[in-house]
């Protein structure tokens, strides 16, 4: 519980550093925030999708490869916390070409 005050505290400080930061040198209005807020939320929850399919097509080819004798591939490879990396970049990318379009 005292850790997850401390990074809330850490996240908290450094955002406000940045809101700070850009408002004074970067001439950017707080009243983006709310915007930019729903954007990265969307874009989280679009990485989450990507993971969900991502880990549903690891786990089928991994199963149709035992299947058919190809290969033996690990499940526990598509539980991998790259694979949720890639995943989130993969939400925020496809988020920001839906917002170009």
């Amino acid at each position: 519980m005292r850790e997850t005050a401390v990074i809330l505290g850490l996240v908290l400080l450094s955002s406000a550093a940045a809101c700070l930061l850009g408002t004074r040198r970067r001439r950017l209005h707080v009243s983006h925030v709310p915007s930019a807020l729903a954007f990265t939320l969307e874009a989280l929850g679009l990485g989450a999708v990507f993971f969900a399919v991502n880990v549903g097509l690891g786990v089928a080819v991994g199963i149709t490869t035992r299947a058919v004798g190809v290969a033996f591939l690990p499940l526990y490879l598509f539980g991998d916390w790259t694979l949720l990396v890639v995943s989130l970049v993969q939400g925020l990318a496809f988020r920001r070409l839906l917002a170009g379009r």
